[in-house]
């Protein structure tokens, strides 16, 4: 292939790129020839039969209920359900020019912006975060709760103070680290010390997002 013929093949696989990127737009990474407002999504009835996830082309649509009846909806291209939260009750709001009073959804939208939001527009949060289910069961308990600002109390009714770390860079947003004293005598350490390397350290330290604790408590 002489340059002129690999110049102009890299061009028209440049303006496909660019068709492409288009149509696609900047809140998705895939679409549908056939449909190009559908996003391609793994959907449940493929999840939970067994069978391996096949993608389809499919909207995201997102409903408010009140006292049995369909108050709104809301349609999107979104595969995640948290980015759809907050654009569901504003389509409340301009359907009603109010919020709603109380609002009760799944952990799938349990996130510290959703949370924000809410407590902004005086809306009572019944809201599960992401590991309620496990918590209130006992599968997975919840290793700590926060008392204030600097303080966490741990299992074993152990407190927990911020601590800062040189060695180690926080994996959440907004996160502080603190740190958790006297684990060895704890009957709970091999819960808690489940996933460290080290186990025998007498303390733990937990990640923990303040802000997004206080929602949660």
């Amino acid at each position: 292939m002489n340059n002129y013929e690999f110049l102009k093949s890299a061009l028209i696989k440049s303006l496909e790129y660019e068709e492409k990127e288009r149509i696609c737009g900047p809140d998705r990474n895939s679409y549908y020839k056939t449909d190009h407002d559908a996003t391609a999504m793994c959907l449940k009835r493929d999840y939970f039969s067994g069978l391996r996830p096949n993608t389809h082309a499919a909207y995201n649509t997102q409903i408010i209920v009140c006292k049995g009846l369909i108050a709104t909806y809301y349609v999107s291209q979104s595969r995640n359900d948290l980015n759809d939260f907050v654009p569901t009750i504003n389509r409340f709001f301009e359907s009603y020019n109010t919020y709603p009073k109380y609002l009760c959804a799944d952990s799938g939208y349990g996130s510290l912006d959703n949370y924000k939001f809410l407590d902004s527009h005086n809306i009572g949060n019944y809201v599960k975060y992401f590991s309620w289910e496990e918590n209130v069961s006992g599968k997975n308990p919840s290793q700590y709760a926060l008392i204030d600002d600097t303080t966490i109390r741990c299992l074993n009714g152990n407190s927990g103070y911020i601590v800062e770390l040189d060695n180690r860079h926080p994996k959440k947003s907004h996160s502080k680290f603190f740190r958790v004293n006297g684990c060895n005598s704890c009957d709970f350490k091999d819960y808690c010390k489940r996933w460290m390397n080290k186990k025998d350290e007498d303390f733990k330290i937990f990640e923990v997002v303040v802000e997004l604790q206080k929602h949660i408590n």
